[in-house]
């Protein structure tokens, strides 16, 4: 396939974005033609951790172009990728932590993926 995609969202910036809207603080890493893709991981502690602001920063998202999220599994050398609303429905059922600042995130644990983990790597 050949895809066509550009960077979209922040790489290390030095700007100060703490003041911006949460929207634009959280803007999807990449685009495409169709969609919007945030892409994250899971952490050492094997936690996939969707923070509160930032999913609901990026439903805003999905409101003006489809937006999923891609995880990878290093451990497991799997990916997968989820829309934006299938994710809100799987982190509200998920427990609550916090990030020592306190910023509260979703504990999602490798499991609770099962049903959609790909294990080729993604082109």
């Amino acid at each position: 396939r050949d895809y066509r995609w550009e960077r979209f969202g922040w790489d290390r910036t030095a700007l100060r974005i703490g003041g911006m809207p949460a929207m634009m603080q959280n803007r999807p890493d990449y685009v495409t033609e169709t969609t919007l893709y945030e892409c994250m991981g899971f952490g050492r502690d094997r936690i996939f951790k969707m923070k509160h602001h930032k999913l609901s920063a990026l439903v805003e998202w999905d409101a003006i172009m489809e937006t999923v999220v891609f995880i990878w599994d290093g451990t497991n050398r799997r990916w997968t990728s989820i829309p934006v609303r299938t994710m809100w429905d799987l982190v509200v059922r998920m427990p609550i932590d916090h990030f020592p600042e306190g910023t509260p995130y979703a504990v999602i644990r490798p499991d609770e993926l099962d049903w959609v983990w790909q294990n080729d790597t993604p082109s």
